[in-house]
């Protein structure tokens, strides 16, 4: 990996790319896409919920999105991030301080969300509150992942283009 915690760089190769080089974003582009079809499935889920085993089958769903959703932020926080302020570019900084923040903001408010609708039991007692919560978070969720990957990941990976180009 052209990256580990604290050691990013923006324009990282890698021998299994073969000569295309591995963009720094492209493991969090593909979480955010197994993210997103995992709240698609959440979704569907939750719209045909009928009561008892399909509480369930929503936790293990919330479950393995929340599990995604936790290693994407330790990877943006620990590998991109760091790389982006470290980069010299003012946009670069001034957008990971900014997404930064918010993603902060945002895995706050998933963790609180967690623990309050921790348990299929919990799920089940609730459900239209559970309902209404969960589509506000998932929301949150596919708006950052729709700016991550229209606006953040192009910058990155222009920025490490143009590092590619003026090493070579």
């Amino acid at each position: 990996m052209p990256w580990q915690a604290g050691r990013a760089n923006l324009s990282g190769s890698s021998a299994e790319a073969g000569d295309r080089p591995l963009a720094l974003t492209d493991s969090l582009r593909r979480q955010n896409h197994s993210a997103s079809l995992l709240a698609l499935r959440l979704r569907d889920l939750v719209d045909h919920y009928q009561g008892g085993g399909d509480a369930y089958r929503v936790t293990l769903q919330l479950t393995r999105l929340h599990g995604l959703l936790r290693l994407h932020l330790v990877d943006g926080q620990n590998a991109l991030h760091p790389a982006m302020l470290g980069s010299g570019d003012a946009r670069l900084g001034s957008m990971a301080r900014e997404m930064q923040e918010q993603g902060g903001c945002l895995a706050e408010g998933f963790e609180r969300f967690m623990v309050r609708w921790s348990s299929s039991a919990l799920i089940g007692s609730d459900f239209a509150t559970f309902r209404a919560e969960l589509g506000e978070v998932l929301d949150q969720i596919e708006a950052r992942i729709h700016r991550e990957d229209n606006e953040l990941y192009p910058l990155v990976d222009t920025f490490g283009e143009r590092g590619r180009r003026h090493a070579a």
